[in-house]
Formats: C-alpha cells, sequence, structure tokens
C-alpha cells in the first residue's frame, strides 16, 4: 500500500496557512508529526506548529515562505506547490481522512518489520511477538485512550486488528472469568465455544457461571 500522498500533505499545509478560521481551527487542532512523511512538509508544520504556540496565532503563507529557519527544500515546496487549499470543513475532513490512513499504515508495515525482526532470533518468543502487535495496533488506532485490549494467540485476533483500528471493541461477550478475558478476549459472538474437561472437572458449573456473568453484564 502506499504510505505517503504528498498531494494531500501539501495541501494540507497550505490550508494550515489559509484564510479559512474553520478549515485552519480543525486542522490545527487534529494534525500530528506523524501525519507527516515527507521530511518538508513535516519541518513546515512543525515550524508552523512552533510559531503559533510562541504567537498565540497561526503564521501566513507569506511569513513561512520568508522563514529562515526552514530549509531550502520546505521554502522551493511552499514556492512550487500549485495545490489549492481546503475552503470548507468537509473539505478539511477528506484530507484529515487520507493522512490518517497512510498514517496508520505507516505504523502498522513498521510493526510488521518489527515482528519478523523479532521472530528471526533465535530465541525468539511468540508472546514477545504479540506484545509487538498490540503495541503497534494501539499506536495505529485513530483516537488512541488509555484503554487497552489483549490480543489472543487464537481465534479474535483479526477481529481485535480491526477493532483497534476502528475504535471498537471486538464483538465478543466477557466470561466473567478475568484472566481468560484479559488473555482471550471472551467468547466469539455468533460462535460455537466447546468446554472440554474430564469428567467432574467443573465444565457444567463453569458454563452456568458464563451464562449468569453474561445475563448481569447486559
Amino acid at each position: 500500500m502506499n504510505i505517503q500522498d504528498l498531494a494531500n500533505e501539501s495541501i494540507a499545509i497550505l490550508s494550515l496557512l489559509g484564510s479559512h478560521k474553520e478549515v485552519t481551527g480543525l486542522l490545527a487542532a487534529t494534525l500530528r508529526p506523524d501525519h507527516f512523511h515527507d521530511p518538508r512538509t513535516k519541518e513546515i508544520y512543525t515550524r508552523i506548529m512552533a510559531m503559533a504556540k510562541r504567537r498565540h496565532e497561526l503564521p501566513g503563507w507569506d511569513v513561512m515562505q520568508h522563514d529562515t529557519l526552514l530549509s531550502s527544500e520546505a521554502r522551493e515546496l511552499l514556492d512550487t506547490s500549485s495545490y489549492p487549499p481546503a475552503k470548507t470543513e468537509g473539505d478539511a475532513e477528506q484530507i484529515l481522512e487520507v493522512l490518517e490512513k497512510m498514517r496508520q499504515g505507516r505504523v502498522i508495515l513498521s510493526t510488521y518489520d518489527a515482528v519478523m525482526d523479532l521472530m528471526k532470533e533465535e530465541t525468539a518468543d511468540p508472546v514477545d511477538a504479540f506484545a509487538v502487535m498490540e503495541a503497534g495496533l494501539m499506536d495505529a488506532r485513530t483516537d488512541q485512550t488509555d484503554e487497552t485490549l489483549s490480543v489472543a494467540m487464537d481465534g479474535n485476533f483479526l477481529e481485535a486488528v480491526k477493532a483497534l483500528l476502528d475504535r471498537k471493541k471486538p464483538d465478543t461477550i466477557p466470561t466473567g472469568f478475568h484472566e481468560f478475558d484479559n488473555s482471550a478476549g471472551g467468547l466469539p459472538r455468533g460462535g460455537l465455544t466447546t468446554l472440554a474437561a474430564s469428567s467432574g472437572g467443573g465444565k457444567s458449573c463453569m458454563g452456568v457461571q458464563i451464562a449468569v456473568n453474561a445475563f448481569n453484564a447486559g
């Protein structure tokens, strides 16, 4: 997949320097340095936000064009960019959506590389690999929070991946047995789960307790 969109990165920069306050306000509040992959756009964005913090307002295009602290490559990008800035909040939201997908893609690819490097080691432990995966997926989330989600090594992994990226909890049923829920995420909703144990091992008791816990949890 593509991990860079210079066009939208440039439009985001020009829109930050534009005159539409609703657009500049939305972009300034939402964009982060890791939304920019090209070193020139990242440099310009970082400089814009540093100046805004000091001046208590976003600088204009003319100010940035003559900013001697910007590299010549960054100023040249400002001079030669022919992309029109966003004029509406809807346009700005579309730019943000594209840049966020690019950011997520870069994080996921970086996480993949880290996992592959880890598993090449002779003493590699799959548990460590899953920890790296989980940390990477949490970083890729659209809206990061303190909420965590353990990823199991079995059936709920793909669902957990999608849930992390969509900011939704996976469609699972908590059993009320916290160690199991923390490691496996609960029971998959709509699926068939089999409890296996020797005779008298507590299968029926556990099944009833899971049903009671699920009912109480709503």
